[in-house]
């Protein structure tokens, strides 16, 4: 992807990041949950999922979990921001909205 254009490449990273929040399980987050209350203990991600509780991303980190729900958080801002630059492009903003754009396009195994 290193051959596109700054406008194609941030229509890129709209476009995987829409792909991936369609793929990805739905619901409200609720941050992190404690599964064991012994040493070594592992946290989860938890939301609901057509009203129900789900698990996710059990076995991680506590900081890892509350770190997955901020990112996921922010997921609206991300592509407000890409939605934004794309129709007003601004010289003062390029550096650090590329480089979101670059982020999300090396990210993830597709």
């Amino acid at each position: 992807m290193t051959d596109l254009t700054p406008a194609e490449k941030i229509k890129a990273a709209i476009k995987k990041l829409r792909t991936e929040i369609a793929h990805a399980t739905e619901g409200t987050w609720l941050g992190w949950q404690e599964y064991s209350p012994v040493r070594g203990t592992s946290y989860g991600m938890e939301g609901f999922v057509d009203g129900e509780p789900v698990n996710i991303a059990r076995g991680t980190t506590r900081a890892d979990a509350l770190l997955t729900e901020t990112m996921h958080r922010t997921l609206d801002a991300q592509l407000a921001i890409l939605h934004r630059f794309a129709e007003y492009p601004n010289i003062q903003l390029e550096e650090p909205v590329m480089a979101l754009a670059d982020a999300i396009l090396q990210g993830g195994t597709e």
